[in-house]
């Protein structure tokens, strides 16, 4: 079975299907291969023997953290001292934080992939839970029988949402919640370079969400099974498609985490491989060697990883 990797850059309230044809490829800047940047990790301490899933910042200093016995750690400003809140009933998997009202979304899993994909909102102290349920359509009310990927809260109030069958990765969807707290409904959009199914991982929100980066792999053809890196870019979607197959990591991201007062962002790859902006590798120390689960930025512009080890943070900041 053929799988090409998609890097799909969408509009934030524009992700509407077309039917036209990808249009011949742009210049690019090519991967940055001569200057790496190398960064060297600590653990942070936090109680317990604890590995963790996924973190959130805001701009505002906030960060929360879901760690892998599914519980919730919150840190109120910049020095990020953790304090445990609430522990889920759930299995979670990503983790995302109102910039406005600080509310945490917690999406987890599709039970056996027959029933939507289970999720939580907690209140801003992250000790109360204020919405908990199954994703369902908008239109049709049928349940989204995908596990959460990775989320994104926006400013005007929707959660971005990148989903899949996380025991096969090939089927999965992109969503927006576009009333949390009231309703478990989401609106599915659909890639429109992918007559078949797809699954949706790791993805970034850039320029006032004037422009999206999502992870995919998607099924082409099943009689020639190769593995294609592709990046695309859409003009508000419904404009010209481009279609490039060179220029950023190989692989699909698994999550890619952004700095929330700036462009800064960093993609997490398989082998435990990490690039600022998709194109510039870091050369990363003190890092455990596998079971990596997210990486993202704060606000000061380091980088923080999620293992199964526990949570690490960047000695230094990444570069201007």
């Amino acid at each position: 079975m053929k799988l090409r990797y998609l890097l799909i850059p969408l509009l934030a309230l524009n992700f509407m299907s077309c039917e036209k044809e990808p249009e011949p490829e742009p210049p690019i800047d090519p991967i940055d291969t001569t200057s790496p940047i190398n960064m060297a990790f600590t653990q942070v301490g936090m109680p317990g023997f604890l590995g963790f899933k996924d973190i959130v910042f805001t701009a505002g200093g906030r960060a929360a953290v879901l760690a892998t016995d599914n519980s919730i750690h919150l840190a109120t400003d910049t020095s990020y001292q953790f304090t445990e809140t609430y522990s889920l009933n759930h299995t979670a998997r990503c983790i995302a934080m109102n910039p406005n009202d600080g509310r945490i979304f917690v999406g987890g899993i599709s039970q056996g992939y027959q029933f939507g994909g289970r999720f939580t909102i907690m209140d801003a102290e992250g000790m109360n839970p204020l919405t908990t349920g199954e994703l369902k359509t908008n239109n049709t009310d049928l349940p989204i029988k995908y596990d959460f990927n990775q989320a994104y809260w926006n400013a005007g109030g929707g959660i971005y949402l990148t989903m899949g069958n996380n025991n096969t990765r090939r089927s999965g969807a992109i969503a927006i919640m576009t009333n949390p707290g009231t309703s478990n409904r989401a609106t599915l959009y659909n890639n429109s370079l992918s007559p078949k199914e797809f699954y949706a991982s790791g993805f970034v929100m850039m320029n006032n969400g004037a422009e999206v980066f999502v992870g995919m792999t998607e099924d082409i053809d099943p009689l020639n099974p190769t593995l294609d890196n592709i990046y695309t870019n859409a003009d508000k979607f419904f404009g010209q498609w481009f279609r490039v197959s060179e220029g950023y990591a190989v692989g699909y991201p698994y999550t890619i985490g952004r700095n929330p007062l700036n462009n800064q962002n960093v993609w997490m790859f398989n082998a435990q491989r990490l690039y600022v902006n998709g194109k510039r590798q870091i050369i990363h120390s003190g890092l455990p060697a596998n079971n990596w689960n997210s990486a993202k930025v704060d606000v000061q512009g380091r980088v923080w990883v999620c293992t199964d080890q526990g949570l690490y943070r960047s000695n230094t900041k990444l570069p201007e």
